[in-house]
């Protein structure tokens, strides 16, 4: 079970951004929550609490380690000195690299536009192609022309369809009236015709 001070430093150190002027209270007593902060927060705190500098200085050796390995302090200078003076060249570095890279970038020269040929028209083909087209598979005419010509030969096709239609109806027609024809007897042919089957008709009923 944890005492009420761990408790508290545990409390502390979740609510970093929240600690301002601490009063009274020892560095020793509040050392487990700065080793917890960051080097913004840390700065801050000894803000308001200007006597945490010079205690909390094996601190800022720390964060110098973390992130300059390789420099070394200068004479007579704290780790805190030297964590600012490092952090301010890494800053002012930072700065003329995106100076630089945004001053590039205005310099390049604007890339071309790309123009589209033959937006409205037909697009010619080479000029060693012009004269025999069939060897690319590429023909010189005109759409408007394509599509006369693909007009006409629909008319024409329609032409086509109704003369064989009006054919085939002629002929149906034709051949009806010659089956009416053949059926149709002349008046004096029938009477011939009655008067024998009346004439023959004894002699059928002997057989």
């Amino acid at each position: 079970m944890l005492s009420l001070y761990k408790r508290c430093i545990h409390v502390l150190q979740n609510n970093i951004d929240v600690i301002h002027e601490v009063g009274g209270v020892p560095f020793d007593v509040l050392e487990p929550v700065l080793e917890c902060c960051t080097p913004k927060q840390l700065s801050r705190i000894e803000d308001y609490n200007p006597t945490f500098i010079k205690l909390a200085d094996h601190l800022w050796k720390r964060h110098c380690q973390r992130e300059f390995k390789n420099e070394q302090r200068q004479d007579d200078e704290s780790w805190r000195e030297m964590y600012f003076r490092l952090f301010d060249q890494r800053e002012q570095k930072l700065k003329t690299l995106t100076k630089n890279i945004i001053l590039s970038q205005s310099e390049k020269p604007k890339g071309h536009l790309v123009e589209m040929a033959y937006v409205q028209g037909v697009a010619k083909p080479p000029r060693e192609l012009r004269g025999h087209p069939e060897r690319c598979g590429s023909s010189t005419i005109p759409l408007n022309k394509l599509s006369k010509r693909k007009l006409a030969n629909e008319e024409r096709n329609d032409s086509e369809s109704d003369s064989v239609a009006a054919a085939n109806t002629s002929a149906s027609g034709e051949s009806q009236q010659d089956a009416k024809r053949v059926k149709k007897i002349a008046p004096v042919t029938a009477k011939s015709l009655k008067t024998f089957k009346n004439q023959a008709g004894p002699w059928q009923s002997r057989f």
